[in-house]
């Protein structure tokens, strides 16, 4: 095979199941958008930044209780060959008793101090039964996300989104009925997580038992956690880059502003589902696509960065451009909501670029810079919103948001391109940034909802979309490239059909 049909070969498997994990993360948030109207309408702003402080609280003890073991396990996994199928289930099994273990702790905390947590966390207000319940499901969450690795490490996309399915749509269908139905408020959407996580966990040890479980090995333990050890003060900065700004902004400004941030962040969610898809499939294509060529590895990379960045940048104008008109219909009570779409969209763009640039500091196994950088753009990102949330409230955090984000993928690449250099073509995906950016800041105008406003809305999407070409981000050779992988999916749909 010619080094550009390897090539093309590359993109297409990793495309394939790129689409695959993006089925289940298209279908959780197809569920999110349709229970928004529902539960807008039935809370109001405040019960609304309620149930995002409880979200975000879950996604906290959730990264303290994995302290980095499932990438651990991970790379523990690839440093054996396929013939040594008793030592790949070793690492799985020993990273998941250790982060049961660990994450027990935890739990037991939330449970005996949830009154004092609740008041403190909720201003005052008591919603400790809200946190037992969370802390009831992280251990569920521990045992779906180490069989969902499981599932993707054995390159099983469709099982994987069986499970992501049962996570998701269960959670919110029982939410709906717990809501609606019985008249839970918030405690009901809770309830739901915890009933479909639950759901996901036994799915995932029925099929993955022969994967998942084998011999706890010490030695394997202590290996693992040396190279996840800086991966939690990233884990942990992390979850402070993705969720403080909700804290702060209830704290600093108000319930009811978390309420419409949290409605603006369903778009960004939109176009996370496309990076999670991505990241989910990226790590093990990538790394074994490494052990097999590693100079044909950087050429798949160098296009991916490309590809990536129209894909993601494209999401994020439409929903942009379009957010007052989505959120007039979604949610008619969250007026303001729109506002932040593009900015929150973009740091979004900025995490997905930062997947993927990273790849060198963890085939060189530097976690360290992975924790310094990610506690950098944590610190900045609570020091930004501290000085912006009180005199521009949501549109502070969402700028605070942005310059964090661009902080952490400027360094990663830096880094990254140190230790293990990779020839991209930046000026692609820079141009597309730009550009996109400029038709992102449209949606954010107080605009109407006349026929002329909506020309002037399409026009500019239209206008987006040519600028790729006259800008020669998408040349004829990269449009051939584009065809030839196209003709080769709908081979592969014909097949699977």
């Amino acid at each position: 095979m010619s080094s550009t049909g390897s090539l093309r070969e590359r993109l297409l498997t990793l495309g394939r199941q790129t689409f695959v994990y993006g089925l289940a993360g298209a279908a959780a948030q197809a569920v999110g958008i349709i229970t928004l109207p529902v539960f807008a309408r039935v809370f109001t702003p405040s019960e609304y930044g309620v149930l995002e402080i409880a979200t975000v609280g879950y996604a906290a003890v959730l990264v303290f209780a994995d302290t980095g073991l499932t990438s651990g396990a991970q790379r523990s996994y690839f440093d054996y060959d396929e013939e040594q199928q008793d030592e790949r289930r070793m690492a799985l099994f020993t990273g998941l008793a250790a982060s049961l273990a660990w994450g027990g702790l935890f739990v037991l905390l939330l449970l005996a101090f949830a009154e004092p947590v609740s008041r403190w966390v909720f201003d005052g207000q008591e919603y400790d039964s809200i946190v037992r319940i969370v802390a009831l499901t992280v251990p569920l969450g521990t045992i779906a996300a180490f069989s969902r690795e499981a599932m993707r490490l054995k390159f099983r996309p469709w099982t994987y989104t069986g499970s992501a399915l049962l996570a998701s749509a269960g959670s919110a269908l029982i939410a709906v009925v717990f809501v609606v139905a019985l008249d839970e408020g918030v405690k009901g959407v809770v309830l739901g997580s915890l009933i479909g996580i639950g759901l996901a966990a036994v799915y995932g040890v029925a099929t993955t038992r022969h994967d998942l479980f084998g011999r706890f090995s010490p030695s394997e333990l202590r290996k693992m956690v040396s190279y996840a050890l800086p991966l939690v003060p990233a884990a942990v900065a992390m979850w402070g880059l993705t969720f403080v700004d909700r804290i702060l902004l209830a704290r600093l400004g108000s319930l009811a502003d978390t309420g419409e941030y949290a409605v603006a962040m369903r778009f960004a969610f939109v176009l996370m589902l496309v990076v999670t898809a991505f990241a989910t499939a990226f790590g093990p294509f990538q790394l074994s696509l490494w052990r097999e060529d590693a100079e044909l590895e950087k050429r798949v990379r160098d296009h991916e960065l490309t590809y990536l960045t129209i894909v993601l940048v494209s999401i994020a104008v439409i929903l942009s451009v379009f957010a007052r008109d989505i959120v007039s219909v979604m949610a008619p009570s969250f007026t303001r909501a729109y506002e932040i779409v593009g900015l929150l969209t973009m740091s979004i763009v900025l995490w997905g670029i930062a997947n993927l640039v990273l790849f060198g500091i963890g085939l060189m196994r530097r976690t360290g810079y992975v924790a310094a950088f990610t506690l950098l753009a944590c610190a900045v990102n609570i020091g930004l919103n501290v000085a912006l949330i009180p005199p521009f409230g949501m549109v502070g955090a969402a700028v605070a948001n942005l310059v964090s984000y661009l902080l952490l993928t400027v360094a990663y690449y830096r880094t990254s391109q140190r230790l293990y250099p990779t020839d991209y073509t930046l000026s692609k995906p820079i141009k597309v940034l730009l550009v996109g950016a400029l038709a992102m800041a449209v949606g954010a105008l107080p605009l109407g909802t006349s026929p002329l406003v909506w020309a002037a809305k399409i026009a500019t999407v239209a206008l987006f979309a040519a600028s790729l070409w006259l800008l020669r981000v998408l040349d004829e050779r990269e449009l051939t490239e584009l065809r030839g992988l196209m003709t080769r999916a709908r081979a592969f749909g014909r097949a699977q059909a």
